[in-house]
């Protein structure tokens, strides 16, 4: 199967090709080596993910994310400060659960686009779970540094639970609400809310355990 996308420029068009091979045994398994289109692909948010599938149908090893904001598509190099991560991680394979996210990962937020340009930074363990700290980073369509704009920590344990002090974001990017877990996972204290862009206080919100 392949994918193509096309653009129109000086009068020639110029095509991308995607896409990759599926089994011969009529089951739809994607096999080697392929390039997946996002969910939401669209003009604005044209990305892809490049990586291999096993003979299970599975993603496995390096899967990178690449999106086109100008005349080409490009590995997602996330730059802070004179660090450089690229974008997308690495898969591990489990007979009990199958795929799974390993080591350190740059994801897109779920709207991602060329305006709306947010990663998550962070690591899972072994088992597919997030650890440690997780950092959300934010990226102007015209800027080439992405900043720090939320995030926190996950405890060790294997278990996903944020504990300390968190940054996270809403669901419409506007609002950030600021506060603490404790070592439960479970908010408290008073969580404020500040409009990200005003960046003035919107709101606050006490939690009692």
């Amino acid at each position: 199967m392949e994918i193509n996308k096309c653009k129109y420029k000086l009068k020639q068009y110029e095509c991308f090709s995607g896409g990759g091979q599926y089994d011969q045994e009529g089951s739809e398994k994607k096999l080697g080596k392929w390039i997946d289109l996002d969910e939401g692909f669209k003009i604005q948010k044209q990305v892809t993910y490049n990586g291999e599938y096993n003979l299970n149908g599975m993603k496995v090893g390096r899967w990178d994310i690449l999106f086109n904001q100008g005349d080409e598509y490009k590995q997602m190099n996330i730059i802070i400060s004179v660090h450089i991560f690229s974008g997308g991680g690495s898969y591990g394979y489990d007979q009990e659960i199958g795929e799974k996210k390993v080591g350190n990962w740059v994801e897109l937020i779920e709207g991602f686009s060329q305006f709306q340009q947010v990663t998550f930074n962070g690591e899972y363990n072994m088992k597919g779970i997030k650890v440690g700290k997780w950092d959300i980073m934010y990226r102007e369509w015209d800027e080439i540094e992405y900043k720090k704009i939320g995030g926190g920590v996950y405890d060790l344990e294997g278990s996903q639970k944020k504990i300390g002090k968190w940054v996270e974001l809403d669901e419409n990017f506007w609002i950030t609400y600021n506060g603490e877990y404790n070592m439960k996972g479970m908010k408290e204290g008073i969580w404020v809310q500040m409009d990200k862009w005003k960046k003035k206080k919107y709101g606050e919100e006490k939690y009692e355990n």
